[in-house]
């Protein structure tokens, strides 16, 4: 289930897909089940979905990412400041969707060179606060426990919790939590059972960082072979893209990081992520040097 999970993901078949320390990765029993976007109190039956292929079961030892030399991020304010993004006039948005005043207006001006592109975006997820990742990842545990249960092979909630972090970030990790990250999916998309189509996966991928926007977990593959998951530590998301200002997300695409034969990986966000840092407190690391941060730094990992 782990490999079907890491190529639905990778394929964009599901939107959501979550994130977990390489540590933990390790030294766990992965048990995956596909995952919602957005769970609620009473799960909808998954619908039959066509088989995806999935990499070999030959096993392979973990590949360490490569160090990535980009400009950090620019420098933020202090005291983060949300805007209500359909109140800002982004495109595409809903009442209540938040971002930081810094990204919403590299946001707005992607959105919209994608329209006059044909492409017609929808932000089906933007700022989460860690009340809301931990009711969202407390659904995948109870998820867990009960499909286990109707199995008639039941877990315990250690397990359960395990289980769920394969796939759903932990409150605290998520890198929506810090207020610059988004999910792009064309508008009207489904949540289930969806796949990104290729021109729009192109498009952005080739333009985003023109707007200082950069893809968090990209496909991977080596010698055919999906790697993203040993790679990173979690499945790729096409549809997640996070702010990192227009001359480091150049910086990173000039140097090749979306290639899916690349061990080049974006670096994690210096931040602080927990119930009172929210948002998440970005680190005042900005420089306008490029500097080496090695992806092994011990800073929370996101969804």
């Amino acid at each position: 289930m782990k490999l079907l999970l890491v190529a639905l993901c990778s394929l964009g078949l599901l939107v959501g897909c979550g994130a977990v320390s390489q540590a933990a990765i390790a030294d766990r029993q992965v048990h995956l089940q596909p995952a919602l976007i957005a769970p609620s109190a009473t799960l909808t039956p998954k619908p039959t979905r066509t088989p995806v292929p999935t990499p070999t079961l030959t096993p392979r030892p973990t590949n360490t990412p490569t160090p990535t030399a980009v400009p950090l991020l620019p420098t933020l304010d202090p005291e983060a400041e949300l805007l209500d993004l359909r109140l800002a006039g982004v495109r595409g948005s809903r009442s209540g969707q938040l971002l930081r005043r810094e990204a919403v207006a590299d946001l707005k001006s992607l959105i919209d060179a994608a329209r006059r592109d044909g492409f017609v975006l929808e932000i089906r997820s933007a700022y989460r606060s860690y009340a809301e990742q931990a009711s969202t990842f407390e659904g995948w545990v109870q998820y867990e426990l009960s499909s286990a249960a109707q199995a008639g092979k039941p877990i315990s909630r250690k397990q359960a919790i395990a289980y769920a972090a394969t796939y759903s970030a932990k409150p605290g990790t998520s890198e929506h939590q810090t207020g610059l990250t988004v999910d792009l999916l064309p508008q009207g998309a489904p949540e289930i059972g969806f796949r990104i189509p290729d021109p729009l996966k192109d498009w952005l991928n080739a333009n985003a960082y023109k707007y200082g926007w950069v893809q968090s977990y990209p496909i991977k593959y080596r010698d055919g072979e999906l790697i993203t998951y040993e790679l990173m530590g979690y499945t790729s998301e096409p549809w997640h893209w996070r702010w990192q200002g227009r001359d480091s997300a150049k910086a990173l695409y000039d140097q090749g990081y979306l290639d899916t034969d690349s061990l080049l990986v974006p670096p994690e966000l210096p931040r602080i992520c927990d119930a009172e840092h929210d948002p998440c407190t970005i680190l005042d690391v900005a420089s306008t040097e490029l500097v080496a941060i090695p992806t092994s730094t011990p800073i929370a990992v996101a969804e």
